[in-house]
C-alpha cells in the first residue's frame, strides 16, 4: 500500500482541504475581554501560544477571566485543540483576556476549505 501524504489523510477525514488562518479576528490581547475566534463549525483545530510576560486566559462561549477559563502561561505557554481529541471544543466562539498589559501571542486555526489547493497548505 503506498504511503499517503498529510493532505490525502486530511481529505479522507474531512472530505476536502483545510487552510491555516492566523489571528482571524486581528485582535491584540488586553485587559478587556474580546472574541479571539468566532463560532466556526468547520474549524478542525486551533491553538494559541503566549509570547508575552503576562498570563492570558481563554474561555469558550462567554467572557474569559482569571476565575473562568484556561490559563495560557507566560513566555511560551501553549493551548491547542483538535477535533479528533477534543471533539466539539474546537467549534464555539472563544474569548481571550490578558491578566495585565498587552502580551503578544500567536493564534492559529485550521479551517475547512474545499476549494483550497493542497500545494498551498
Amino acid at each position: 500500500m503506498p504511503l499517503k501524504s498529510v493532505q490525502e489523510l486530511i481529505a479522507s477525514e474531512t472530505g476536502g482541504s483545510v487552510r491555516l488562518v492566523e489571528n482571524p479576528m486581528g485582535i491584540t490581547a488586553s485587559t478587556t475581554d474580546q472574541i479571539a475566534l468566532p463560532l466556526n463549525p468547520v474549524r478542525y483545530a486551533w491553538g494559541i501560544v503566549n509570547l508575552g510576560a503576562q498570563a492570558i486566559y481563554i474561555a469558550p462561549s462567554s467572557p474569559a477571566s482569571s476565575t473562568r477559563g484556561i490559563r495560557v502561561d507566560i513566555t511560551g505557554g501553549l493551548v491547542a485543540f483538535a477535533w479528533k481529541t477534543d471533539l466539539a471544543l474546537v467549534i464555539p466562539e472563544w474569548h481571550l483576556i490578558a491578566a495585565s498589559g498587552t502580551p503578544a501571542f500567536f493564534l492559529w486555526e485550521i479551517v475547512g476549505d474545499p476549494g483550497f489547493p493542497y500545494e498551498e497548505l
